[in-house]
């Protein structure tokens, strides 16, 4: 993927990606909580956190990074 695709994906709102984590954060507890097999929950939760909720937060890092920088 090119740089320019990246920046295109990354023009969701801040406020939306944290509301999204947040709601993910609700279901991963749902789950792990009310989920008849431990295992295969946890297992599942690991896979989408380290597959696609890890883009968005690092997403949340970068902009935080830019906006610190930019303060100093």
């Amino acid at each position: 993927m090119s740089s320019e695709e990246e920046e295109r994906r990354e023009d969701v709102p801040t406020s939306l990606i944290r509301e999204i984590c947040a709601k993910w954060s609700e279901v991963q507890s749902f789950v792990e909580r009310y989920h008849r097999d431990k295992a295969v929950a946890s297992r599942n939760i690991n896979i989408f956190n380290d597959n696609a909720m890890c883009h968005f937060r690092n997403i949340l890092k970068r902009r935080q990074n830019k906006s610190a920088a930019s303060v100093v």
